[in-house]
This record gives C-alpha cells, structure tokens and sequence, in this order.
C-alpha cells in the first residue's frame, strides 16, 4: 500500500513537471510575437492538479485532494470554453462552436468531472439533502438555483443563443459548486482537527453575533496589504506592460503629466488634427483633459516621480488597510479577517488595481470617509470628523456621483450618534469640511467653462454629443452613441434592465472569479431569512450605489468588471461571508462544520488564484483593446529621437497608444507621434516641422499584430517627394 502511495506521488510530480516544460516549450501556446497565450494557462493548470495529487497521495486527505485536483482541472477546462480575449466585449462561452474539434479536450475534462461528482453526488444524497434542507426550505432551494442560473451569463443578440448559454453555465458552475463541496464533505476528522487550530489561531471567533472589536492595522492586515500592492504592481508590469490599455486611462496620464508640471491647461498643439485624442477638449488657444481633477491630481504624484504605474497599487493596499480598520468598527476581529481575507483575494479590485483608471482612489477615499464616520460616532471624535468630511470631498473629485452616493450613506450613519448636541457638534465640521472640499471644484470649473457649476466633462460631451447627453435622468438625448455598449436610444427602464444585468453577471465573474460564481452566497443570505442589522446596512450600501447608476445610462462597459459599481465591492464581500456563515450552527466558537465552510471558500479562492486570475491577466488584459506597448520598444531600437513618428491607422487605439509618450511641449531631441490621419494632415505636418526626419509606422489595427515600420527615416525633402508622388 505503501509503494503504491509513493508511485503515485512521483507519477503526479513528473507529470507535472513534464505538463509545466510543455506548456513553455511549445510554441501552440503563445501568440504570433511569442507572448504567452491564454491557453497557456491550461496545462500549467493541469500541473497544478498533478501537484495536489502528488503532495496528497501519502497524507490522510488523499481523497479530498483528489477532488481539489479534479475541481481545478474542471474550472481550468471551462475557463478554455470562454471567449474573453483582448478584445472589447462581455465574455461568453464559446456554445456556436462548442464541439467543434478545437475544444474536444476541454469538454473530455469537463465530461470526467460530470461523471465522477454525479456518482459521488449519488452516493451521498442522503447526507447532503439532509444538510439543504437543515438550512433552507425548498423555495429558498429553487431561489438559491434561479439566481446560480440567471447570473451565470450575461445576455446574447439572440434569445436562443442566450437561453442556451444560460444552461450549459448554469450547469457548469452547479457543478462546481457540488465538487467544491466533495472536496470539503471529504476531508477526514484529523484534516478538520488541525484546520480548525489554523483557522482559530489565524481568524479567531468569526460568529458574526459577537459584539464588535474596534482595532487598528494588525501584522495581518498589513500582510496582506503588502501581497495586494506587490501583485497588483507585478500584473501592471507583466501583464499590463506599465503601459494604458483604454483611452480615459491615456488622458489620465496626460492630466497627470501637465498637473505634475504646474499647469492646468496647454497651448493647442500645431496641426489639431494630427494630435487629436479623445477625452481632450479643444478651444481657441488651449487645449485640456475635461475630467475632474481628482484621480489626475493622485496619479500627478506618481508622474512627478516617474512611477505612475504604482500609484494603484499602493493606494489598493491602502485601501486593504482601511477596509480592515472599517470592519473591525462593523465585526468583531475574526469576522473582520475573514472577511478581509476574500476582499485581498478578488480579482475585481486587484486588476482595477494594475489599471490606470479611478476606482481604487475613489474607494480608498470612501473608505477613509467610512472609518472616519465610524469612529466619530464611536468615540465623539472632533477631529475625525474633519477627517471624513476632508475624505468626502476629495471624493467627490475623483468620481463626483460616487461622492454624492457615499455623501447619502455616511448622512444616514451620523443619524446613529446619540443626542442632538453631539449630532450637532460632529455633524456640522463633517458637513462643513466635506463642503468646503467639494467646492474646490466650483473654481476649477470656472476657469476651464467660464462656470462654476459647469464641469468640462459635461462641456465636453455637450459640445461633441448633444446637450445634456451624458447627465443623469432619462429621455431620448441620453447618451453618446455607442453600438453595442448602449444598444437603445436614449435612456429608460429596459437600459436601466440590461444595464443591471450586465453590472450583475461581471459581479458573479470578477468579484471572486470562483468556479461556483461569486454570487450564490448573497443570494442564500437574501433568502435565508436570518439577515442581522449589519446585514441590512451592506444592502443599503448596494442600493444607494446601484440606485444613483441607474440614473446614468452607461453601464460602465466590461472593462475591468462592473467599475462604475466598484465602491460596493466590500459590502459584496460581506454579504458572502454572512452568506457562508448561516449555513453553520449558531454557537460562537469555531465548530467543525464552519471549519468546513470557511475551508469551502478557501478551496475556491485557491482555485481562482491557480486558475483564474493568471488566465484573466494572459488572457484579457496583455495587448487589452489592441492598446499596445511595443512602440515603446521600436522607440529604443530604432532611435526615434528627434523624429516625427506618423500612426497610420484607426486614432482609437493606434495613435492614442502612441499618444501617451508625447510630450507635453514638443522638444528639440523627443520624438513626436502623431496621427496620420489623411494627405491634408501629413502636409501640415512637414510644414510645421520642417527640420524631423519622418517615420511611418503602421498601427495593429493594420498589422493585426504589433506595430511595424514601414518606412524611415525619412527625410523632409524625401517626404515631400512622397507626397508629390502620391
């Protein structure tokens, strides 16, 4: 028996080295340039099973890692049956050519995994639908799987394909929902054992009954704020390249970069059209990035330093920080680690984090508006409540509807201090510091529009879409135009619908990136009917934020998951952990059955960090939306300097890409990009900059890969030829 367990371990490990070798030797595994592909990240899965296998062939858990290995192989099967890709849409499972011969391996995996949890599942039966129904009643069963279908995808150009994607993801995440279970039901009574003295030593009393624990940043908060920043940094590197992959986060960095530099506006470029970007407002004599100031300001930091890539990743493990410091006013101290734990785990905030875009600088500042509050109503604290109100203001920089929606929560919250005194006495220097803050703004708006009230943003879309087409409200104006991303005029109550259920699908994908999706613990919380006061204000949170933005009429798109709702990530997080909890009895230690649960969740998370996050990284964000950072590259080899670097092809995102090494003021020895936009524009060029030597250089929307010189240096005079020729 012995023999046996060792042959098996060493059969596992080689075949995972072997699995780990193929996956970076052959060339079926990267891109045409030699990138790794996304498919990369399937036998590099697969090695990870092995590894389980191998590490718990000869321990007392041997059966539960089998089922962890054959889970991970599953989830790492159907993640290959997803279109996601670098290109801009909402990912969907491949159903038009699912058996096609292409994904006969991933669907062979997928097939075992069925065959082995359905005879397991039938095996144990009565254990298990004794444990459902000790926990819900039948409506709450058909609630719970309702929601696990609905949110499993989002929806498709026809009913059919829609309703057919719906039940083969209903399906697959069900699945995985009862092998994640076999993994956990399976762990032996000594496994638990020592888990159980894990988990106690690590989280303590999770039992969300218990009063709360007041703390500061503990040795393991501050662990994982540091794995959170390092992460977050190391996909911005690898993944990202330090480079811009949608045009807001190109004219964020061009913000930064004149804000770094004292300036509020720059004078208009020489020839308009060759320097055009979106997001940029042009006038007579200047020209400026219409969005508010807020997020620029932050990331002007970084810039004057010459690392804006990490202003992010900081900030997300800033933000881990001050989410532990809000739960512990909210949770005792287990509770509030558990808690933290999943929140450091998601891949929703740490792929925001690698971005250049707003949202964790505006969750950092709610945050600190959040603790602020909490604590001014815990300790009558005058000084934090200058804190929040500073906090609130700064907010309402960053992402102004965000401020408004975070303004109403926290105005609710000051109600819970006690006597109309101390409500008064703290309320007012919140309320009067949080207005001073904001109306910083009314001065910036002034110089920039002529108005106090008027934000450039608004100017901005009024001038190029139509008069009141990107405020709040509904009517027949609303909104820019945008295809498929706003698919009926206007806006109304069935945009406010597909909205809702684009935001809810990314929610279910990216809050967690679970197997299982990230959503069915809410869900069973909502219909458990044993919801407690803490439990009501998460929701409250999720409403407010959910509400304002169904006033907006853009969903905010499927960059990054559901951004334009990120500010609810925690109470998502919260509301899972409670989720989880219900299923376990109600005593206030550590029993072996929550030892079992908080273990189910970390199978999961486990699971999202070999499967998920690297293939979403490979997969979706290296060269995201054709935004690429090789003209970088080709800059260095080829000595751009002091040349004229011409992009042919689309402006978005051939010469945006480019855009972002400009500088702000032509100089002698930089290169410059400009668009090459038409014979008219390439003229004016060669006259405004008569002593460059010219470079063509066409775009990826050309090449279908990277981009390519065409031409250069060429010589004004040699371009003038040029263009007489043609």
């Amino acid at each position: 028996m012995k023999e046996s367990k060792v042959l098996q371990s060493w059969t596992a490990t080689v075949a995972a080295s072997l699995l780990i070798i193929w996956a970076f030797v052959d060339q079926r595994f990267r891109d045409v340039e030699g990138f790794l592909d996304g498919v990369f990240m399937f036998p590099v899965s697969i090695a990870f099973a092995c590894a389980v296998l191998a590490w718990s062939a000869s321990k007392s858990w041997r059966i539960s890692g089998a089922w962890m290995a054959l889970a991970i192989a599953g989830q790492a099967a159907t993640l290959q049956l997803i279109d996601a890709g670098p290109r801009l849409h909402y990912q969907h499972l491949k159903t038009a050519d699912l058996f096609s011969a292409a994904n006969m391996l991933f669907l062979g995996f997928i097939a075992i995994q069925t065959i082995f949890v359905v005879a397991a599942s039938i095996h144990y039966r009565q254990q298990f639908i004794k444990r459902i129904r000790s926990s819900f009643a039948w409506w709450q069963i058909v609630g719970i799987s309702i929601a696990l279908l609905v949110f499993s995808s989002t929806l498709s150009p026809t009913i059919p394909a829609y309703l057919k994607e719906l039940l083969i993801a209903g399906f697959i995440q069900i699945l995985n929902l009862v092998n994640v279970v076999l993994v956990v039901h399976s762990l032996p009574t000594t496994t638990i054992q020592k888990l159980k003295q894990e988990f106690t030593q690590c989280f303590g009393n999770i039992d969300s009954s218990a009063p709360a624990e007041p703390g500061n940043i503990d040795r393991y908060a501050l662990a994982l704020s540091i794995f959170v920043t390092l992460l977050a940094a190391t996909l911005n590197l690898l993944a990202y390249e330090n480079h811009p992959h949608i045009a807001d986060e190109v004219v964020y960095l061009f913000h930064a970069k004149y804000f770094a530099q004292g300036l509020l506006t720059l004078p208009l470029p020489p020839v308009l059209e060759a320097f055009n970007m979106d997001l940029m407002m042009y006038q007579d004599d200047r020209w400026y990035c219409p969005v508010v100031p807020g997020w620029p300001a932050l990331l002007a930091i970084g810039s004057y330093f010459g690392v804006p890539w990490l202003v992010n990743p900081l900030l997300a493990g800033i933000s881990v920080m001050l989410a532990y410091m809000v739960l512990r006013e909210i949770f005792n101290k287990g509770l509030s680690r558990l808690i933290l734990l999943l929140f450091a785990l998601s891949p929703w905030q740490i792929f925001l984090a690698m971005s250049f875009l707003t949202h964790t600088a505006s969750l950092v500042t709610s945050l600190l508006a959040a603790l602020a509050v909490a604590r001014m109503r815990r300790c009558q604290s005058f000084a934090w409540a200058l804190i929040g109100g500073i906090a609130l203001g700064v907010t309402s920089w960053i992402r102004p509807l965000e401020g408004l929606a975070v303004a109403l929560l926290l105005g609710l919250w000051c109600f819970g201090i006690k006597g109309w005194p101390a409500r008064f006495k703290l309320v007012s220097p919140f309320v009067l510091m949080s207005m001073i803050f904001g109306a910083l703004m009314l001065p910036y708006n002034k110089l920039l529009t002529g108005k106090s009230t008027y934000f450039p943003i608004m100017a901005y879309t009024d001038k190029y879409y139509g008069e009141g087409s990107n405020s709040l409200g509904f009517g027949p104006e609303k909104g820019l135009g945008w295809g498929a991303f706003d698919p009926f005029p206007g806006h109304g109550l069935l945009d406010v619908l597909i909205n809702n259920n684009l935001n809810l699908f990314s929610v279910n994908i990216e809050l967690f990136g679970w197997a299982t999706g990230s959503l069915f613990l809410v869900v069973a919380l909502i219909l458990s009917g044993r919801m407690r006061r803490q439990d009501y204000w998460m929701l409250s949170v999720l409403a407010m934020i959910i509400g304002l933005h169904c006033l907006y009429w853009f969903s905010g798109g499927p960059d990054f998951g559901a951004r334009y709702w990120y500010l609810t990530v925690l109470p998502w997080v919260v509301l899972s952990v409670r989720g989880l909890l219900i299923l376990g009895p109600k005593s206030l230690a550590l029993a072996k059955s929550q030892t079992r649960l908080v273990s189910f969740v970390v199978v999961l998370s486990t699971m999202a960090s070999i499967n998920y996050i690297p293939w979403r990284a490979i997969d979706k964000y290296h060269n995201y939306r054709d935004m690429r950072s090789d003209i970088r590259r080709l800059a260095a080899q080829h000595n751009f300097d002091s040349g004229l670097i011409l992009i042919r092809g689309e402006r978005d995102p051939g010469y945006m890409s480019a855009a972002v090494y400009n500088g702000l003021v032509p100089q002698p020895d930089d290169p410059i990009y400009a668009w090459d936009k038409n014979p008219e524009t390439r003229a004016q060029l060669l006259q405004a900059f008569p002593d460059r030597d010219f470079w063509l250089i066409d775009a990826p929307s050309l090449t279908g890969k990277g981009y390519v010189i065409v031409k250069g240096p060429i010589s004004p005079k040699e371009m003038a030829n040029m263009m007489i020729e043609h």
